[in-house]
This record gives C-alpha cells, structure tokens and sequence, in this order.
C-alpha cells in the first residue's frame, strides 16, 4: 500500500466533487436527524407521566439541538470543503428544515 492509499483508508480529508457522495452526505444528516427526532419524541413519551409537557420540551429540545447540528455542517462546508454560503444554504434549509418540520407536525398532530 502506497502512502496515498493509506491515507485515504485513514480517512484523510478530500473534497468530493461527485454528486452522489454530496447527495448521500444530505441523506445520512436527514436520517441522523430522524433518529434524532425518534429518541427526543421517546424520552419525551417515557417523562410525561410525571411531567405534562416533557413531549413540548423534547421537541424544543430536538429542534434547538438539531439547529445547532445544521449551522455546524453549514460552518463545515463553507470553511472547511471550500463551497460559498450560496451552495451551501440550500442544503442547510433541506437538512434544518424537513426534520424540523416533521417534529412541529407530529407534537401538533400527535402528542
């Protein structure tokens, strides 16, 4: 194995300019983000016995947290892989947004 070889095995930073690897990162955050979601939601379920509105606070909490998440990759992908706000502010709003959207919508509909 050759130094360049190892190093990508040792996950070394490249930037990938193929579209499937920048569609899969967006994936694997969405799908972060529901399970995100999923545990906020359960340990809201399991606390409101005692608690009346643990399920409002746990979807406070999971918007906040997944805020935070979001602006970070954000931060990631314009400081670190070289892209201007304006590639990145898309996948920012799809990333923060649908998650975000889905809680709003399943505490109001739901819980």
């Amino acid at each position: 194995m050759g130094s360049s070889s190892f190093g990508w095995v040792c996950g070394a930073a490249r930037r990938s300019t193929s579209t499937l690897d920048k569609h899969m990162r967006s994936i694997l955050f969405l799908v972060v983000g529901f399970l995100l979601l999923a545990a906020c939601l359960l340990l809201g379920r399991l606390f409101s016995t005692n608690y009346p509105n643990a399920l409002y606070a746990a979807t406070i909490a999971f918007v906040l947290m997944w805020l935070v998440i979001s602006v970070a990759n954000l931060w990631v992908g314009v400081s670190r892989a070289g892209y201007t706000v304006s590639d990145e502010l898309p996948i920012f709003l799809l990333i923060f947004g649908v998650p975000a959207a889905v809680a709003v919508v399943l505490k109001w509909r739901f819980f």
